[in-house]
């Protein structure tokens, strides 16, 4: 409820983390149920015109299972503002949930072109090349990530899976552990 008294922007923000933390799982659709609705009522009166705009019709595309229409919003959005990373981003999200990882790396790759302070572009290009198989590369986007911020655990967490699939047991411990002191690491 408290997303819903937010503006957009940090609504859809809250959404997709939670998305992007919790998964599709049924407790946190249930949770969100109100936010997307509130903002499907509110969003329905957009034009399009905006790059918010675009990028909100997606998310609430995606949220609704209109992968094609949020990737054409997408689509639409990169081809108006194409210097701007939060479309490709976006649409890097809705490919590695469609594990399409190779077209989900390009995206992530040129949103952190466009923002390369943004440690979130170097975590999905990081889970893209470990869904590629490609633990080393996968490795070196976290550690990118992590150089600029410090304290995220989700981060840490992602790069711990990876270096227990390269064979870095006590790597990953440090990560794992590290993310459990630093908290906001989820058990779901």
């Amino acid at each position: 409820q408290a997303l819903c008294q937010l503006g957009g922007d940090e609504a859809l923000r809250g959404i997709r983390f939670g998305f992007e933390r919790f998964g599709a799982t049924r407790t946190y659709a249930a949770a969100v149920r109100p936010w997307l609705s509130l903002l499907e009522r509110e969003t329905a009166e957009l034009s399009g015109d905006s790059l918010r705009e675009l990028v909100e019709q997606a998310l609430l595309a995606s949220r609704a299972g209109r992968l094609e229409q949020a990737l054409a919003d997408l689509a639409t959005a990169i081809e108006r503002f194409p210097a701007e990373p939060a479309p490709y981003g976006t649409r890097g999200d809705i490919y590695a949930g469609l594990g399409r990882h190779a077209e989900a790396l390009r995206d992530y790759q040129q949103a952190h072109a466009l923002a390369p302070t943004n440690p979130a572009y170097l975590n999905g290009s990081g889970l893209a090349h470990d869904e590629l198989g490609d633990l080393a590369a996968a490795e070196a986007d976290f550690d990118a990530a992590l150089a600029l911020a410090p304290s995220l655990a989700e981060v840490m967490v992602n790069r711990g899976a990876t270096r227990k699939a390269r064979g870095d047991r006590q790597g990953a411990l440090d990560d794992w552990n590290r993310a459990l002191e630093l908290g906001s690491v989820s058990s779901s």
